[in-house]
């Protein structure tokens, strides 16, 4: 469960806001399958092969610092409406 802290808690508020995510940190082991399942991989691992590295390219401010967990959850809810 230590992989939660990748994903910020203001990200997560979002997706259980837009219904992808039910859980609660109450639940890690629940929240955690959840956010797998959200991004479309089965472990850790293979998030972090495909989500940690993004192959999309995309602007960043340099007056601000990018979240990797952060920028996943919202490349992914494009990918999800683009599919949609």
């Amino acid at each position: 469960t230590d992989w939660l802290d990748a994903i910020p808690a203001p990200a997560i508020k979002t997706l259980r806001k837009l219904g992808h995510v039910t859980a609660t940190a109450r639940d890690p082991g629940a929240l955690l399958q959840q956010l797998l399942a959200f991004f479309g991989v089965s472990t850790i691992e293979a998030w972090g092969s495909i989500w940690a590295k993004p192959s999309a390219a995309f602007l960043k401010s340099p007056a601000f610092e990018a979240h990797q967990g952060a920028v996943a959850v919202w490349l992914r809810l494009g990918e999800l409406e683009a599919i949609s």
